[in-house]
Formats: C-alpha cells, sequence, structure tokens
C-alpha cells in the first residue's frame, strides 16, 4: 500500500479512504464511482454511540505512513493498513471530553492544529517537525476542512484566529447547518475529506449551506471542486480520512 506523504492532501486520486461504517449507500457509492475504495473506521465502545464509528475519533495519520491510534483500535488497524508504522496511543478513550478527542488531530504540511492532551501524546510518542498550533479544543479534526496544504475552513473562532496568525489562508464559516446524529448540529471537517488535490468530498449537497458561495469560492481559489457525495443536508459522519493512492 502505498500511503499518501501529506495527510488530508493528496496530489493523485486516492485509492482508499477511512470512513464511518454509517455513511449511507448513496455516499457509499459515490465513492466508488471514482474508483475509491471506503474502508471502515473501527468501532470504539468507549466514546459515545453517536461518535463510535467517525475515524477521526479513533486514527490520526501523521505522514506518509506513519499513524496514530486509539489502544483499542491498534489491532483492527494494524491488520487493515499494512506495511504502516502505525503507532499505539498512550491513553484510553473515553466518553466524557475531553477523553474522547485524544486522536482527533488537524496534520497539515507545516502545521498540526492539537488540544492540549493531544499536544502531549505528539510529544510524548512522535516528535513532529511541523509546528504546532494550539486550538482551545479538543475537536480539531471535526472543525477543520482542510482545502491546500496552507488552506482551511473552519466554524471554530479560535481556529481561525490561530490560523490568521500563522499566515494560513483561512474561511470562517456560520456554525451549525451541518447535521450530526444525537447533537444539535456537527462540524465541517467531519463532513469531508480531500479525494484528490482537486476535489473535496462533501457528504452533502453545499446549497443547504448558507455559506454555500464562500465555500465555494474559496475552494475555487486553490483548483479545488467540490464533489458532493449525496443528496440532502451536509452531515458529520467523522471525516473522510485518504490515506493511500
Amino acid at each position: 500500500m502505498r500511503y499518501i506523504e501529506i495527510p488530508n492532501t493528496p496530489n493523485i486520486c486516492s485509492n482508499r479512504v477511512l470512513v464511518s461504517e454509517k455513511i449511507g449507500t448513496e455516499s457509499l457509492q459515490s465513492l466508488k464511482n471514482l474508483g475509491i475504495e471506503p474502508i471502515f473506521a473501527f468501532v470504539s465502545n468507549r466514546v459515545m454511540s453517536e461518535i463510535s464509528h467517525h475515524a477521526d475519533i479513533t486514527i490520526a495519520h501523521l505522514g506518509k505512513n506513519r499513524f496514530i491510534c486509539s489502544p483499542d483500535s491498534y489491532s483492527y488497524y494494524k491488520d487493515i493498513l499494512t506495511g504502516a508504522d502505525l503507532i499505539c496511543g498512550p491513553y484510553d478513550l473515553g466518553k466524557i471530553y475531553p477523553n474522547d478527542v485524544y486522536y482527533n488531530i488537524t496534520v497539515l504540511k507545516d502545521y498540526i492544529f492539537a488540544y492540549k492532551n493531544q499536544i502531549e501524546i505528539l510529544k510524548m510518542n512522535n516528535p513532529m517537525s511541523q509546528k504546532i498550533l494550539k486550538a482551545n479544543q479538543g475537536y480539531t479534526k471535526c472543525n477543520i476542512c482542510v482545502v491546500d496544504d496552507n488552506a482551511i475552513i473552519t466554524s471554530d473562532i479560535s481556529i481561525y484566529n490561530e490560523a490568521k496568525k500563522n499566515d494560513i489562508d483561512v474561511l470562517l464559516i456560520k456554525s451549525g447547518e451541518i447535521e450530526l446524529d444525537g447533537f444539535d448540529y456537527g462540524f465541517i471537517g467531519g463532513a469531508t475529506g480531500k479525494l484528490s488535490k482537486n476535489i473535496l468530498a462533501l457528504n452533502g449537497e453545499l446549497k443547504t449551506h448558507s455559506d454555500a458561495d464562500n465555500i465555494k469560492a474559496f475552494c475555487k481559489n486553490y483548483g479545488v471542486d467540490i464533489y458532493e457525495l449525496k443528496k440532502g443536508d451536509i452531515c458529520d459522519i467523522g471525516s473522510i480520512l485518504p490515506i493511500s493512492y
């Protein structure tokens, strides 16, 4: 398996992505129509059932063949991610926040967005060359849609401010308007994932979000087209994580 060099930003079309088993048949087929093999993420009984199947809860791609995952998911991912340098994280997931977000980090080419308990794990287990940017909340991957190596979309003002301070191009969108079962709303990062350099998958129709025009224009600035996986409202499914090509 040839792993993507820079997490979240494949330069060519990914052939495998990690997704929730509850992504839905329409979205699943849309991925397959592009020749992409969806691999279901581990389902953890240590977190709330509503997010137990979310890929971005149990595993994070650190770059090339390196990943870090929750201890309960280690055996599962070890079997799936052949040839990967898979790090078993030091802390078990838990139902009470922030014990459910240890591995919910966003890795870019030059930066990593991480919450305080995530920063501790990164420094303990995997010193990274990227600059670590501190987020004020733990659902960093959920709330960051990666558009390019240095361009993101978020609804979190602290992530927005941190990005601006570090010359990362960032679009701040309205909070809410994205569905997440069991919660009032979900997040843009959890509803998206780059499939190739020029394609961003969106789990729903862009027109259902009030910032649709701004999102489309922002993506266009980077030559990125939005590929809608299904009809209807945008749904947070725990990110679409490209892993190989």
